[in-house]
């Protein structure tokens, strides 16, 4: 039998509002960033550990607040993975709608 391995993540919820911490907008950019940082650190261990593929099970990003300058980051990185295979299960917050960047991005 063939093993497979493969790197499993999902709720990073990218470009979230965060108005639960108010209207300290550095905070919210930091913490923003930090999810972005997340994400890059998910992919270098996906390159690390030789995975055969990536399965993110939903809310990658928020719909409603996502900047194209994070989803052009997204598939930059997964750009570095070569062929490996990205599975993503979309989730409540980055439906597959009709103005999803899951619908309209290359």
């Amino acid at each position: 039998m063939q093993q497979v391995k493969f790197v499993h993540f999902s709720d990073l919820h990218l470009d979230c509002p965060f108005t639960s911490l108010g209207p300290d907008l550095e905070r919210i950019s930091q913490r923003r960033k930090d999810l972005l940082d997340v994400f890059d650190n998910i992919i270098e261990i996906t390159k690390r550990e030789n995975a055969d593929l990536i399965l993110i099970s939903g809310d990658l990003y928020e719909h409603f607040y996502v900047k194209k300058s994070t989803i052009n980051h997204i598939n930059n990185k997964f750009k570095e993975i070569g062929d490996k295979k990205v599975f993503i299960i979309h989730g409540k917050h980055d439906p597959y709608v009709n103005n999803s960047y899951y619908k309209s991005f290359q």
